[in-house]
């Protein structure tokens, strides 16, 4: 996928976040019982979403529109992408330094969804597929709650 293609695709699911986020009950705020719903797309090798959300209970909607089979999983960091902690494999070190995990899906085969529903407090992550050599090929998006 082109990176033109890619940060328009980006673009889409933010507007759509935040016109879905905007259209809530009450006041159109978000609360910590509220979940905000953020498509996500797996393909290989990369993670579609939005780049940003707001605060509270998150719930990504994942299709996997890949060939292969992945998941995610979404680690709390202010690590550089290329400074995330591997380990003997080569894979997403979730007990490394510099990091916390926080949750990871189930696999997801081809043509298939998932959810993934975690709480997060204002800060910077990454999600990530850790399956197989994933990690290795990229298949890391940063997201920012603020």
């Amino acid at each position: 996928m082109s990176r033109l293609r890619r940060f328009a695709l980006v673009g889409v699911l933010a507007a759509a976040v935040t016109g879905a986020a905007a259209c809530g009950g009450s006041g159109g705020s978000a609360t910590p019982t509220t979940p905000i719903s953020v498509p996500t797309r797996l393909v290989d090798y990369d993670i579609l979403t939005s780049g940003q959300v707001k605060p509270g209970i998150v719930t990504f909607q994942m299709t996997n529109r890949g060939k292969a089979s992945h998941s995610m999983l979404v680690s709390r960091t202010d690590l550089a992408i290329n400074q995330l902690p591997k380990n003997a494999k080569g894979q997403f070190d979730t007990a490394g330094a510099g990091q916390t995990t926080l949750s990871e899906s189930a696999t997801i085969a081809p043509g298939g969804t998932g959810q993934l529903t975690v709480t997060l407090p204002k800060g910077r992550y990454v999600l990530v597929c850790n399956l197989d050599d994933h990690f290795a090929r990229a298949m890391v998006q940063p997201l920012v709650v603020g």
